[in-house]
């Protein structure tokens, strides 16, 4: 029984691992695209002030 427990335990805690993971890697992508977008739109904003 106490088998049972630790393996249900360590099954739980790596599926909550790998959801945190995926939420990190999920909000990283997201934030980066953002950051892109912004340099993006001053590279495109400074560009059309020079010319």
């Amino acid at each position: 029984i106490f088998y049972a427990v630790c393996l249900h335990i360590i099954y739980n805690f790596r599926k909550l691992v790998i959801l945190k993971c995926k939420t990190i890697f999920y909000a990283t992508y997201h934030l980066s695209g953002e950051v892109f977008l912004l340099m993006w739109t001053l590279y495109g904003a400074s560009k059309g002030s020079f010319y």
